[in-house]
């Protein structure tokens, strides 16, 4: 559906179909009982290799419109958080702001024990994709370490995200 839509309409009109979507989780979370919430910004997803490879050119770096468009959405994420904070006193929202974690760590992916940080892990071809890694680790028993590559953002992230003191 995402990928239907977004042909539809802006990138602005897409923030704001999940923006509600996020807001009306949460007010149904609550509903349940919920008041300790933890949600993640978007990355950087200009610099994520799949997006690099199809959408930018064959030029070096990140694709600045797609990381403005998550940077908006991030800014209405956490307006959202705070929104619904306040019509709840007892709820709390923490948002990770995972998009500069990710995006100092693409631009200086030594600094944080990677070694490559433009390209996907073993994607197959230039379409780099965690589908074909988790094929490829499968069918020819590749060890993935971490400290490879960092293009492969759902892997990273976890390890990222587990290594960080949150209290929430």
């Amino acid at each position: 559906m995402s990928t239907l839509y977004l042909t539809m309409h802006t990138p602005d009109q897409y923030d704001s179909f999940l923006i509600d979507a996020f807001t009306s989780f949460v007010k149904n979370m609550y509903g349940l009982g919920a008041r300790k919430i933890g949600v993640t910004s978007l990355p950087p997803l200009g610099c994520v290799p799949l997006a690099r490879t199809l959408f930018g050119y064959h030029e070096k770096g990140c694709i600045s419109r797609f990381n403005t468009d998550a940077q908006q959405f991030n800014k209405k994420l956490n307006s959202a958080a705070a929104n619904l904070q306040k019509q709840h006193s007892d709820l709390r929202i923490v948002v990770l702001d995972i998009f500069k974690a990710l995006f100092h760590i693409v631009k200086s992916p030594s600094n944080y024990g990677f070694v490559e940080a433009t390209k996907g892990c073993c994607g197959t071809g230039t379409v780099e994709t965690t589908n074909s890694c988790a094929i490829r680790i499968h069918q020819e028993h590749v060890p993935m370490r971490p400290s490879m590559c960092f293009g492969t953002v759902s892997v990273h992230l976890m390890l990222l995200i587990k290594s960080l003191p949150i209290g929430v």
